[in-house]
């Protein structure tokens, strides 16, 4: 997507997949709220065939 001429289609099955991702990151039990006022470190990555995040 940050390449010149590289081109992006949206389809409704992409739409479907980023909303299952959002209700399972969501519905996550490891997961917390961050602390106001303490470090907050966020790491993604993608590639070609996967996205991830820590």
């Amino acid at each position: 997507l940050l390449k010149n001429g590289r081109l992006f289609v949206w389809s409704d099955a992409r739409g479907e997949a980023v909303v299952k991702l959002k209700q399972a990151v969501a519905g996550a039990s490891l997961l917390h709220k961050p602390v106001p006022g303490a470090p907050l470190i966020i790491e993604t990555d993608a590639w070609e065939v996967g996205i991830g995040a820590v």
